[in-house]
């Protein structure tokens, strides 16, 4: 368990660092640009730094206003690695009309069997499954148990 939370520290230190290095490249492109340009033009340092500014600023705005990152963002948002719990649509809706109805389908079999201690654990257990895929749709988020954790 310990080398778990290990893994997963580290997991989360390795996507800091690459953010930050993206973050830390833009910063010393801008620099750099305005480093030459102002040796190129015989421009003062902080016009071209301004000019750069506008420049990047203003790709961004625009980019913003023509909806370029929406699915960046959702990607980012919705579909984010440390979301293990968020039930996204395409599970909700596997789970709805595919998973819950096979489950209750193969709960249906089992019950007509005849009765032993094997037949009625494997009830027990489909219904557990069924009660938690439920509360899963009403509630929009998977329910984790500690044993169930991967990262």
């Amino acid at each position: 368990m310990k080398t778990d939370g290990l893994k997963l520290h580290l997991a989360r230190a390795l996507f800091r660092w690459n953010l930050s290095l993206g973050i830390i490249g833009v910063i010393f492109t801008a620099l750099t640009f305005v480093g030459v340009f102002a040796v190129l033009f015989a421009l003062s340092w902080y016009v071209l730094l301004v000019i750069v500014l506008v420049v990047v600023f203003g790709t961004g705005l625009f980019l913003d206003f023509v909806k370029f990152w929406a699915a960046q963002a959702t990607v980012g948002t919705v579909r984010n690695q440390y979301l293990v719990d968020t039930l996204y649509q395409k599970e909700a809706l596997s789970t709805k009309y595919n998973q819950i109805p096979q489950l209750k389908t193969f709960r249906l079999l089992v019950e007509v069997m005849p009765p032993s201690d094997r037949r009625d654990q494997m009830l027990a257990e489909l219904d557990t499954s069924i009660l938690k895929l439920e509360e899963t749709l009403r509630n929009k988020r998977w329910t984790i148990e500690d044993d169930e954790r991967v990262y």
